[in-house]
């Protein structure tokens, strides 16, 4: 295996055809056939720019470097492993790669196509495995980044398209977490999925932040009695503004300007 390392920018500055530092960077790396995510022990230190390193993997095995990001660095793989990777994610058998490297694959790709080393096609081929995700942390990951492609596409005209790419992710999840008022099992979870399937029009979450709000709304106390849970209260308010117009915002001017709560103001 041909190993390589150059400085890592963010955006371009002119700057990298001229840097040549060097680091010492400790390798850890495991294969599909040996999956010995919890060895992070160091196999190889890379000293200079490009090296060759025997590693001991079957020509139909992907290879995945960081184990349980151990290391401050990206990394890049040619299109072939890539693609294997990809594979494997979007498969029955995904839980095979562990949560946090999952995460960190999330977080090498996504980061990789920002600089413009690989296409975002690939990246977003990679994240189509989220809707099946049922750990927190790499769906957080992932949503996050693709958070930013959303900011970028909102006011292009293919900003539709990605909207039904999210409704196809967030979909199969919300359905999992479909009770807005139940957050028992994965809260963190919950409260995330349900930020995204509001914000990205799931009919179901919007109805039922509707229904919430209407009901907080038409209490004769709603400073004291809030049936709406605190960790989606931002969700709901959010849609009850985007679809309930000026009544809406002035109930909701009228609670923030009563109340004596800071968290509460913050939402």
């Amino acid at each position: 295996v041909i190993v390589s390392q150059e400085r890592y920018y963010l955006r371009k500055s002119g700057k990298e055809e001229t840097d040549k530092q060097l680091w010492w960077i400790p390798l850890t790396y495991t294969s599909l056939s040996e999956r010995k995510f919890a060895d992070k022990t160091t196999k190889y230190w890379l000293r200079n720019e490009s090296e060759v390193i025997n590693v001991n993997v079957k020509p139909e095995d992907w290879i995945i470097f960081n184990l349980e990001i151990g290391g401050l660095y990206r990394v890049q793989y040619d299109n072939r492993n890539w693609k294997m990777i990809i594979a494997t994610l979007n498969s029955d058998n995904y839980t095979i790669i562990p949560a946090m490297n999952r995460a960190n694959l999330l977080l090498d790709i996504f980061d990789l196509a920002w600089k413009g080393e690989l296409k975002y096609s690939l990246a977003l081929k990679m994240a189509k495995y989220l809707n099946r995700e049922t750990e927190y942390v790499p769906l957080s990951f992932g949503l996050q980044k693709l958070s930013a492609i959303g900011g970028m596409l909102i006011r292009t005209p293919i900003y539709g398209n990605f909207q039904t790419y999210i409704r196809s992710l967030i979909g199969p999840i919300y359905a999992r977490y479909d009770n807005l008022l139940d957050a028992k099992e994965e809260p963190r979870i919950h409260a995330l999925i349900t930020e995204w399937a509001c914000e990205y029009d799931i009919e179901k979450c919007c109805t039922q932040a509707l229904n919430l709000f209407k009901q907080w709304q038409h209490d004769s106390s709603p400073d004291k009695n809030n049936p709406i849970p605190t960790d989606i209260r931002g969700a709901v308010y959010s849609t009850a503004v985007r679809f309930g117009g000026s009544e809406v915002w002035d109930f909701l001017w009228d609670v923030y300007r009563n109340s004596n709560y800071a968290t509460e103001k913050r939402i």
